[in-house]
């Protein structure tokens, strides 16, 4: 009996709480609806799909057609036999016969005008016992169709050996497909940390996957320039390398020293572009090169100093510091020749008909002062730095076109006036997208919000990072197109990309972990039609793809346990139920400190909570792999006695303000620092927290607040800790010494924009550095 599993159906059908997942589990109301969307494990999930009776047994006799006169689908059968042949040992071959042809046992790939609704990127996939055909107008449809039917084999297909014991079979379906955007794209900076030729093709690869078509190369920057020039050759001489600082925090990095050796860098050769394209083109992926202009552009300027304002010298960046002042001069001619020659040598590198040019974050300072930039502004009737970096833009767009090329930009070229056919990549939120498609312009949406893989992925547990807090429901939830905008003007924005800034991201490894798993929900809302999506089934489909990853040798974060971390204030005993990220994972735990291991007590009953307790946590899933470690602390208080009083202000500020000055938006009784229990809205905030802090011996303590952004922390109303200011996550500290006894406690906290985060520590004496406890606040005197 067929079973039909159209979307809409299963969309009927699927009760899913997924909106809020660390509340409750997911539920359905059809089981079997539910396991045989899981089953089919599908990442991006396709537009149309039903599951027939039956499967196709892949195994040594298995031919493979190929019926297209595009020479890219050589790219497309390559790629399978490949896959096939590593995976499962056998050795198959391409045929290449008319389509009437098609016997049993056969995998038969067919380029042809099927149907104008599919595009270019669409495919049609149908599995039967004897025979799967897939169809496509283009190679490209090929490819997306050849991805999806590995996803329907074992994960182990993935697996660059072969893998002994597995019945290769494919279940039978009937696919329809297509990309909701014509841009779907990932970045990489591999200017903060280079990465080997290897990575970047693996990189790549991991795009194609998930059937993503544009890899943004950032390969200029403040901190290293790595593309060969050989007109130029200084660039990669010097700009290539910087000193090494590897270990230091990169916001507090020491530029280099006088007679201080660059050894941290690379680059590649013009040859390695060539062949990194080549390759991208074999998985047909696009690649969007990127040389900064007329900011960040500090490697250039430490190779090349005559062509900035004011001449140097200049060192290569080692870190973070900001601002960097010195950027390119847009008074001199020979800054214009100088970066029109690099050019000349990048464009015949990169056949994609986009080139980006940065154009964000221009510190234009030294262009308020330079003469010739001055003269130029006068020269060309500007009215101030801003208008001249249009000129600039403009003037480098002019010279694209002139070689055929489409200039893309960050949303800051749009700053005294959007260059006539530019196209912008919109990352400061969406407004920049929205006023660029307004004027009929061109838009790719990255906003930080939504796209920055950089950001924190979870609230603790996590690799250090730059800031933000990007979880994986967040990415899931992005819609690129605005409402704001009509139906005409949305069809100017091309699509979405994920962008991976790499200050904090020092190797391959940690790289791949920040881009999965949210590469793969990304994946979903530039290719899924965006009223098929939800965030619980797609959960259940990421079961089996993080199996697929894992075969593929990628790594990736492994999810937590859903809704732990973090601390609960109580006030009886309770019943901590623990809930599992994915159906068939493991959550080990421990009570007594300790990080859990394989060998911890297995979770699967709830646990009771009567006194102050720390509780530690590791999802494992099927293969043994583990998440991170949560730690959850839980401190029984007095409801009566405890407690801070807090008051909640709205306001929008980089440093913290006078409160007393300012009108109280709410205020009331809390027990902990937990901004989420008193703020009403996601940014531009503030509260105060007051309470007594009981001491129980005299001495020195050291306290620390840990927030983003600005926090101060006063005892007895002297300041103790100043850790104020517009910033991501930063702690700082503080000593005094004290009395037993009860001591004024206030925390002062404001909210900017981005994250929003505060916690409070302190070393009692003799103690090590731990959460300030509710149990020792007070609410009165």
């Amino acid at each position: 009996m067929k079973v039909k599993l159209t979307i809409i159906f299963l969309l009927a059908v699927l009760f899913i709480i997924g909106c809020a997942p660390q509340k409750r589990p997911v539920a359905f109301k059809d089981k079997l609806a539910a396991e045989k969307l899981a089953e089919l494990s599908l990442i991006p999930l396709p537009m149309q799909f039903q599951k027939t009776d039956g499967k196709f047994v892949l195994d040594g006799e298995t031919r493979i057609l190929m019926n297209s006169l595009d020479e890219n689908a050589d790219y497309v059968s390559a790629f399978l036999l490949e896959k096939f042949n590593r995976s499962t040992g056998f050795n198959l071959q391409l045929s290449s016969v008319e389509a009437g042809s098609i016997t049993a046992n056969t995998i038969a790939f067919t380029q042809r005008d099927i149907d104008d609704a599919l595009g270019e990127e669409g495919y049609s996939l149908q599995v039967k016992p004897e025979v799967i055909t897939v169809a496509s107008n283009s190679a490209r449809g090929l490819f997306y169709g050849a991805q999806t039917l590995l996803q329907l084999l074992p994960a182990e297909i993935q697996s660059d050996q072969p893998v002994a014991g597995v019945e290769w079979t494919i279940p039978c379906v009937e696919i329809v497909d297509k990309p909701r955007f014509q841009w779907r794209g990932a970045h990489l900076d591999v200017c903060r940390h280079f990465f080997s030729k290897e990575f970047v093709k693996k990189y790549i690869d991991i795009l194609a996957m998930h059937k993503l078509n544009v890899f943004h190369w950032h390969l200029t920057e403040d901190q290293g320039w790595r593309i060969e020039i050989k007109k130029n050759p200084k660039l990669t001489e010097i700009g290539a390398w910087r000193a090494d600082r590897a270990g230091i925090t990169w916001r507090e990095r020491e530029p280099q020293q006088p007679g201080e050796a660059a050894t941290y860098g690379g680059y590649y050769t013009q040859e390695d572009v060539r062949e990194i394209v080549e390759y991208a083109k074999s998985r047909f992926v696009d690649v969007l090169p990127e040389i900064e202009m007329p900011g960040h552009a500090l490697a250039a300027l430490a190779s090349y100093p005559e062509y900035s304002c004011f001449g140097g010298p200049f060192t290569v960046a080692t870190g973070g510091y900001w601002p960097i002042k010195d950027i390119y001069c847009a008074g001199k001619d020979e800054t214009f020749e100088f970066l029109e020659n690099i050019l000349d040598e990048v464009i015949p590198l990169f056949p994609f008909k986009f080139f980006h040019i940065g154009g964000d974050e221009a510190y234009k300072e030294n262009w308020e002062k330079c003469p010739d930039c001055q003269q130029r502004i006068q020269q060309e009737g500007l009215a101030d730095v801003h208008e001249l970096q249009s000129y600039f833009i403009k003037r480098i767009e002019n010279f694209l076109n002139s070689r055929g090329k489409r200039l893309i930009g960050w949303d800051e070229i749009l700053e005294g006036g959007l260059a006539p056919n530019a196209t912008v990549m919109s990352w400061r939120g969406v407004s920049g997208g929205i006023e660029a498609a307004t004027a009929g312009h061109d838009v790719v949406m990255s906003p930080t919000s939504h796209c920055y893989f950089d950001y924190y992925q979870a609230k603790q547990g996590e690799p250090e990072a730059i800031g933000g807090y990007l979880p994986l429901e967040k990415v899931y939830q992005f819609e690129p197109v605005p409402e704001e905008l009509d139906a005409k003007k949305a069809q100017h924005i091309l699509g979405a990309q994920a962008n991976v800034w790499t200050e904090y991201i020092p190797t391959a490894e940690h790289a791949e972990y920040m881009l999965l798993p949210r590469l793969a929900a990304l994946s979903e809302v530039v290719w899924s039609p965006g009223k098929y999506r939800n965030y619980g089934a797609f959960l259940l489909r990421m079961n089996k793809h993080y199996d697929r990853l894992e075969q593929a040798g990628i790594n990736f974060r492994v999810p937590t346990p859903i809704g732990f971390g973090g601390e609960t204030v109580i006030f009886d005993p309770i019943k901590l139920v623990l809930k599992k990220p994915l159906p068939d994972a493991q959550i080990r735990f421990t009570m007594d400190g300790s990080s859990p291991t394989s060998d911890s007590p297995l979770y699967s009953q709830p646990i009771e909570i009567s006194t102050d307790a720390v509780i530690k946590a590791k999802t494992f899933i099927s293969s043994g792999k583990a998440s991170n470690v949560i730690t959850h602390r839980f401190v029984l208080v007095d409801e009566k006695n405890n407690g801070m009083h807090y008051q909640y202000y709205e306001g929008r500020w980089d440093k913290l303000p006078d409160f007393d000055s300012l009108e109280i938006k709410a205020s009331g009784r809390c027990y902990s620092f937990d901004l989420n229990q008193i703020r009403q809205r996601d940014q531009f905030y503030g509260v105060v927290f007051k309470g007594f802090l009981r001491l129980d011996q005299q001495g020195e303590y050291k306290f620390y607040t840990i927030s983003d952004d600005g926090s101060q922390l006063f005892i007895d109303g002297q300041l103790v800790v100043d850790n104020d200011g517009a910033h991501g996550m930063e702690e700082k500290s503080g000593s005094i010494k004290l009395a037993r006894g009860l001591h004024e406690l206030s925390v002062r906290y404001f909210q900017f924009a981005g994250a929003a985060e505060l916690e409070v520590f302190w070393e009692r004496p003799g103690q090590a550095k731990q959460p300030l406890p509710p149990s020792q606040i007070f609410f009165k005197k």
